[in-house]
């Protein structure tokens, strides 16, 4: 048995072990008198974080991990450079059970993460775990709903405005099914038909039961009988779900977990419906601190006010305070001052304080000030006009050609938009992914701003190169596949500016 699958059947065994059992199993090694923040035994990955100040985030990764996936915990300890002599492009994926271990294995950030069991089947950009997540009572929710029956189909509907969370609870479900070994994982963008289809053909050709004459909607459809008698666990999640008749044609009759979210009611009448509201005050509260390091400013409170407790305005806020080192009633009094663009046009089912958007904003504006190069600035605007389902990587890396620079200088711009909390990463690592509020928001911007055509230019420069001739078509699927996926939201966004 491999040190991996030996890793992941005792991690299983270990789940809800007190975090000295995981330290260890982890190969971490730390020597405990009194607590967790006394006596330790200076191992490898023990002393890269101590010498780098990031004991703190050990604890919090380890209560995490005992609740989602191995892989998460990885991200969450970002050990991209376990030594000083190792390349940046490398993280962890897994831990030798040697209790002499002293450093981590490591291959390209790229690979498939280390909880992928080599018979399992993972599609589509799932979220990767947020910085900090807040454990809500609507998870363990979801949970039971979706675990009470093991046979027949269980479809459960997340509802609720943008930026309360409804995806990233669907994610951290998806991962915790990864880790426990779910044979079939696929995380479909249902924001349009054409996603909708292309999504559920991607997951088909992974099963083997697309069309063979190429035809997506076939191969949805195969895919759909397929799951209803294949034997096996398998969860689909359709996120951001806008028509349920389009829909409902794609839920299979049986022999799998699915999840829908979206801001659409409609949705509930097709499953268990699952209400995501905002953070409860404390919630807010804890979150803020858990981000900030302020958990004795009485001005969280006030912060949490001013944003209806929005868990995607909230991690903006704790980002830019971290970031500009402020404490809250400066944060409030910046929020306050910052002229936010009065003509968002508002879409059905929304409904945000109007600080809403100058926190997001001013997330932004901090990562673009902390960036001399200015690529933060560019590359956050090319992703909020592209597909909100993940922009990979290596399309972004076209921006370099562009602007003159390295692919090294593209990807450590990436990383400062991850860290200031503008993106996330994708599970897999290979696609970065940013909220569609936060493109919204920035849409607004830049139309407001006069930008809006010259950044829509660039988007163009860097997908029309890729194009390609339709007799390679079926040659290229995969890359047409997402392909379209951008140029479609392009598209829309030039739609919505008059622009075609």
């Amino acid at each position: 048995m491999t040190n991996l699958a030996r890793a992941r059947l005792e991690f299983q065994c270990r789940l809800g072990a007190s975090w000295e059992d995981l330290a260890v199993l982890l190969g971490i090694k730390p020597y405990v008198s009194d607590g967790f923040a006394q006596g330790r035994e200076a191992s490898g990955i023990w002393r890269w974080l101590e010498e780098r100040q990031r004991l703190a985030e050990l604890p919090d990764a380890l209560i995490h991990i005992d609740r989602t996936d191995l892989a998460a915990l990885f991200a969450e300890m970002n050990l991209a450079a376990a030594t000083d002599s190792m390349e940046s492009s490398v993280s962890v994926t897994a831990f030798d059970l040697d209790p002499d271990l002293d450093h981590p294995v490591v291959e390209p950030r790229s690979s498939v993460p280390a909880a992928l069991l080599s018979d399992q089947i993972v599609v589509g950009e799932i979220p990767g775990a947020p910085m900090a997540f807040v454990e809500r009572e609507t998870l363990d929710q979801l949970a039971r709903a979706l675990d009470r029956n093991r046979v027949a189909v269980v479809v459960c509907t997340l509802t609720g405005m943008r930026g309360v969370g409804k995806t990233q609870l669907a994610a951290a479900y998806a991962r915790s099914r990864i880790a426990d070994g779910c044979g079939v994982v696929g995380w479909v963008n249902a924001e349009t038909s054409s996603e909708l289809i292309a999504g559920l053909t991607r997951i088909a050709e992974r099963l083997n039961v697309a069309d063979p004459q190429g035809d997506s909607a076939e191969s949805a459809r195969r895919l759909t009988e397929h799951l209803a008698t294949r034997r096996g666990d398998a969860v689909i999640v359709f996120d951001n779900a806008t028509d349920p008749d389009a829909l409902n044609q794609y839920v299979p009759a049986s022999g799998a977990r699915v999840i829908i979210t979206s801001t659409n009611r409609s949705f509930t009448e097709l499953g268990t419906p699952i209400d995501v509201g905002t953070y409860t005050r404390q919630e807010s509260l804890g979150y803020l601190a858990e981000r900030t390091g302020r958990d004795e400013d009485p001005g969280a409170s006030t912060i949490a006010e001013e944003l209806g407790d929005l868990p995607l305005a909230l991690a903006s806020a704790a980002a830019t305070i971290k970031a500009r080192r402020l404490d809250y009633d400066a944060y409030c009094t910046l929020l306050r001052d910052q002229p936010v663009v009065e003509t968002m046009r508002r879409r059905k089912g929304d409904s945000y304080p109007g600080s809403t958007a100058g926190a997001l904003l001013l997330n932004v504006e901090t990562v673009a000030a902390g960036d001399a190069t200015g690529l933060c600035a560019t590359l956050i605007g090319i992703i909020a006009l592209l597909s909100p389902e993940g922009v990979p990587r290596e399309l972004l890396h076209g921006v370099a050609t562009a602007r003159q620079v390295t692919t090294e200088a593209i990807e450590s711009a990436l990383e400062q938009c991850v860290d200031g909390s503008v993106l996330t990463w994708s599970f897999s690592g290979d696609a970065v992914i940013m909220h569609r509020l936060m493109a919204r928001v920035l849409w607004e911007k830049y139309r407001a701003d006069g930008d809006f055509v010259a950044i829509a230019t660039e988007v163009l420069d860097l997908i029309e190169p890729r194009m390609f001739d339709s007799s390679q078509a079926w040659d290229r699927r995969h890359e047409g596949s997402w392909l379209i996926s951008h140029a479609e939201a392009l598209w829309e966004a030039l739609q919505e500016e008059g622009l075609t």
